[in-house]
């Protein structure tokens, strides 16, 4: 293992946090470890950095370098293999045509290292632009900040049929079935990892992420579904006794399953009652 180059280890390092919700989150756990993993791994925590590209009216508006603290960089200071995440940001007000200089400057931006992430602050896409975003086979983060349309649906399934996506972050609660579908594909796909919903979860949605989990739980063995939520209520009897972790997250466990509830304003010193009637996040972790 000591054997392998650097750039193996900064690969994976790179991969390894890349589905938390914060771009910002390494796991100190790493730089811990022994050998050259390890010392790849603090190095890595030391100098790694994120890039976002904003698009407006079919150009390329902005282009914004951060370190892991989230300050502003002046500039791309930094070896490009410490890049943790890159983000590409639509913001369109109409589907404007891509020139040929966007396009390659795009592309040359979704090579460089680090995960590649689309945020999407307008739901009007071309078919162009869905072609584009499509085409970058690294494409593993999308994350969708408007209400559902016809072409983000389109660009879903394009992306599943593809099998790349590792996290889907959706803001909207307009989805549908078209929407409980795709999301319930992408959850059985075995590269997907993060499924989290900015608003409440649909009834009918949850009935069939737990069908599916019931019917075959290796499908979604190491997938996390998050959601928010205005309170929760306590589990069924399948569930241990709660555990307070830290004052504002109450975890509920059993042999393959994980339910943590996160509330803001929680303390340890809370009864469960209280604690629930507070929750504004819930976790599904599959064991």
């Amino acid at each position: 293992m000591n054997q392998l180059p650097f750039s193996f280890y900064e690969d994976v390092l790179s991969n390894a946090s890349a589905t938390h919700a914060q771009p910002n989150m390494f796991n100190p756990e790493y730089t811990r470890l022994s050998g050259r993993l390890g010392a790849a791994a603090r190095a890595f925590d030391e100098k790694r950095y994120y890039t976002s590209v904003e698009l407006r009216d079919g150009k390329i508006s902005q282009v914004h370098f951060h370190d892991c603290a989230f300050s502003r960089l002046s500039k791309e200071e930094r070896p490009k293999r410490f890049k943790q995440r890159k983000f590409i940001v639509y913001h369109q007000n109409l589907a404007f045509p891509i020139s040929s200089k966007v396009e390659r400057r795009l592309e040359h931006y979704a090579r460089e290292p680090g995960m590649l992430s689309l945020g999407l602050n307008n739901n009007v896409l071309s078919d162009k632009w869905i072609q584009l975003f499509t085409s970058w086979k690294n494409l593993q983060m999308l994350i969708i900040a408007v209400p559902m349309s016809e072409p983000i649906l389109t660009l879903i399934r394009d992306l599943l049929s593809q099998k790349q996506l590792l996290y889907l972050r959706n803001h909207s609660s307009n989805y549908g079935i078209p929407g409980i579908f795709l999301f319930c594909q992408l959850l059985k796909q075995d590269q997907f990892l993060v499924f989290r919903l900015r608003s409440e979860m649909d009834e009918l949605l949850k009935q069939q992420i737990l069908h599916i989990w019931s019917r075959n739980k290796d499908l979604l063995t190491g997938k996390m579904v998050s959601w928010d939520c205005e309170q929760a209520t306590m589990p069924s009897g399948c569930f241990g006794i709660p555990e307070h972790v830290g004052n504002g997250v109450m975890r509920f466990e059993n042999e393959n399953f994980v339910v943590e509830h996160y509330n803001s304003r929680g303390t340890i010193d809370m009864s469960d009652e209280e604690f629930m009637k507070g929750v504004n996040c819930t976790d599904w972790r599959f064991k």
